[in-house]
């Protein structure tokens, strides 16, 4: 191929002709139209994220392209099905997830570091979430790969708390693991987030300081909490959603938490 190759190419937002006269700028041209091709589709999937992160419903089209602020057209031209469009923010979500990194040491430094991962990592997934809205199979697939993220969560809790464990009856043992991995699951992450409202810092503190207190009971370093009067007996105290945003704005860090 000459160097001079004479071509010409619409500039579509100038409205202008591009004489491109030799490959090096023709090249230039091409990376630059693919490069901003890509910057457009990371627009699209971090705005669709955007919305399911703070709606238990998964968005329409209409509300991603206003948040990206592009055309449907070019939403189409990217992601022709909700499909695609899913796969695409799942597999940004998992791109991003944090790294484990076990320490060593006493109960509450093992714990406080499970504690902050594990809401690094539930903050992460807190999107795909809302994607169990979607209809028939799209959400089984959805189900499955939650469902392997809490196997993965539960083999690392088994690690952290091993020492521990091993050292109480199996019934204790079992008990204390059920406890834990559902106190410290996606769905209790989402309730701290979205319907209690606090920060992904006091959700840290509060999965540690929950941690730390069933792990404490059961090996018999705790006394029992309190126990609560049935329904129907006794006084009730109830909290107002005004109040508890209060208090989730001033829950101490995970830091802060004296052992």
């Amino acid at each position: 191929m000459s160097a001079a190759i004479g071509t010409q190419r619409a500039n579509a937002t100038a409205g202008k002709v591009l004489i491109v006269d030799d490959e090096a700028t023709l090249d230039k041209s091409l990376d630059g139209r693919l490069a901003r091709s890509a910057r457009t589709r990371t627009n699209i999937v971090d705005s669709y994220l955007a919305l399911l992160r703070t709606s238990e419903a998964v968005p329409t089209k209409a509300d991603v392209v206003r948040l990206a602020g592009c055309c449907m057209r070019t939403l189409y031209h990217h992601f022709p099905t909700y499909v695609e469009l899913n796969g695409a923010a799942v597999a940004q979500v998992r791109s991003g997830e944090p790294v484990f990194e076990p320490v060593t040491g006493d109960l509450h430094q093992r714990v406080r570091n499970y504690g902050k991962w594990c809401a690094a990592s539930w903050e992460q997934w807190l999107p795909v979430r809302s994607l169990l809205a979607l209809p028939g199979k799209r959400a089984s697939k959805v189900k499955a790969i939650l469902e392997q993220l809490h196997r993965r969560k539960a083999d690392k809790l088994n690690l952290i708390l091993a020492p521990e464990f091993s050292s109480l009856p199996r019934l204790r043992h079992c008990a204390a693991f059920f406890m834990i991995e559902a106190a410290t699951s996606l769905d209790t992450w989402v309730r701290l987030r979205r319907i209690h409202r606090l920060s992904v810092e006091a959700g840290a503190a509060l999965l540690v300081r929950t941690i730390m207190g069933i792990s404490l009971y059961e090996l018999g370093e705790r006394s029992a909490p309190p126990r609560l009067p049935p329904i129907g007996h006794g006084p009730t105290v109830l909290v107002s959603s005004a109040e508890i945003e209060e208090l989730g704005s001033q829950f101490p860090a995970v830091d802060t938490f004296a052992r």
